[in-house]
């Protein structure tokens, strides 16, 4: 079987405001953690019990990359690693000759994803033990695809997040010109230019070996960000879930009405049919309610919009990064366990693809409830069964007692005229 793999870039960090150190704060949250630095994290899908896990790198200014490591202000305190990306990203915007605006994008960044079928079909473990040496592998040519894509010297650093619902692979990306400017527009030119990414993502990915589905999915058509998909995602099942409850209060009603009751004792089994009719047909309506959600941003997400406002394409190259290496080498820094970030701040994360990953409507438990109404109703029948041979005995039993007493008074009457013994 094929499977999706998702590339988001419809997120902007404009170049004025904490927005970018925030942002930096929640890509390398495990680098910082590992330092003793803290700071919040808004997205609901962390599991900071697998944080350590990530896999944060920043850019070593020579083609290559490094951990971040804790280094110091001119005051000489301590600031958490991922100020190391901040300071990339600065280096690099000084590189681009005109003054910047301050509603500017310096940052575009890239959400890159496999399918988690693919993961949970050739990864299944990797909540525990990691990414295995395949899943490294194709992240690798995400990662070197992107390098290639919008320049290696662009990007201050990545993580591969591994304490949300699923591993993904984010990046940040400074769109800065061979010719000193910084316009985004040159690495998103359109609708086409996008096609063309997705395309070349997909061919590298296949080339390394993924089983990669070619064909353009529904959110593409649509042309949805991220954002937008996951709150088309969250429309529908508000809408299934409205349908569930619904179908609980109408059969309340129902049961609970005068009519209901008068017809359920006079047809019981007719009663019980258009109960279970109409039960039916709300659940068609939440399977196809839940089915509309179910394309959710990880899995059918190969977004596509304009060059300015919506920007997702896919990625790859051939090429083994060594993403565990680097893991290990970012455990071994020796963290200062006594120290405490100096700062707290929220942070101000982009909803990735994991933001539709939320719970729906359990139609299971809608069957159960079901099936336990169906077994009330049979119940119930048995019920008024019983009590109607009870009362057909307790009548036969009345009726024998009534003729044994006219058969003693008939017999009494007897012998006071003289015709009895």
């Amino acid at each position: 079987m094929s499977y999706t793999a998702t590339f988001d870039a419809s997120h902007k960090v404009k170049a004025s405001g904490a927005h970018a150190t925030n942002f930096v704060r929640h890509i390398a949250r495990d680098a910082d953690q590992a330092a003793g630095f803290s700071f919040a994290q808004r997205n609901p899908n962390i599991d900071p019990a697998r944080t350590s896990m990530n896999i944060t790198m920043v850019n070593d200014g020579n083609g290559g990359w490094r951990a971040p490591v804790v280094t110091q202000d001119e005051k000489g305190n301590d600031r958490p690693p991922s100020a190391e990306l901040t300071d990339y990203l600065d280096a690099r915007l000084a590189t681009v000759e005109k003054k910047i605006k301050a509603d500017a994008v310096a940052m575009r960044p890239l959400v890159l994803q496999l399918d988690p079928k693919w993961f949970a079909e050739h990864n299944p473990d990797w909540r525990e033990d990691g990414l295995n040496a395949e899943a490294e592998q194709y992240i690798g040519t995400q990662l070197d695809w992107a390098a290639q894509e919008f320049g290696q010297q662009n990007l201050p650093g990545y993580s591969v997040h591994m304490d949300e619902t699923n591993p993904q692979l984010q990046l940040l990306f400074t769109p800065v010109t061979e010719d000193g400017r910084l316009s985004q527009k040159d690495f998103f030119k359109g609708p086409g230019d996008l096609q063309r990414q997705h395309k070349a993502h997909r061919q590298a990915l296949a080339d390394a070996g993924y089983d990669v589905e070619f064909k353009v999915t529904k959110r593409s058509k649509e042309h949805l960000s991220s954002e937008e998909f996951a709150k088309k995602v969250d429309q529908a099942r508000e809408r299934a879930a409205e349908a569930a409850q619904h179908l609980a209060t109408v059969r309340e009603q129902v049961e609970q009405s005068d009519f209901g009751q008068f017809f359920e004792q006079q047809h019981p089994e007719a009663f019980g049919q258009v109960l279970d009719e109409y039960t039916n047909e709300i659940e068609q309506r939440i399977r196809a309610q839940e089915e509309q959600g179910h394309g959710q941003h990880h899995r059918d997400g190969h977004g596509e919009g304009d060059g300015e406002d919506r920007a997702a394409a896919d990625y790859g190259d051939a090429g083994d990064v060594g993403l565990e290496a680097r893991r290990r080498r970012a455990a071994a820094h020796d963290a200062d366990e006594g120290r405490e970030g100096p700062h707290r701040a929220s942070e101000d994360h982009g909803r990735g693809a994991d933001e539709a990953d939320r719970p729906g409507v359990d139609l299971a438990a809608v069957r159960q409830h079901v099936a336990a109404d169906r077994e009330r109703r049979e119940q119930a029948e048995r019920d008024r069964e019983h009590a109607r041979r009870v009362r057909a005995e307790s009548r036969r039993e009345a009726f024998e007692r009534r003729i044994a007493e006219l058969g003693r008074g008939g017999a009494e009457e007897s012998r006071g005229y003289g015709l009895g013994d």
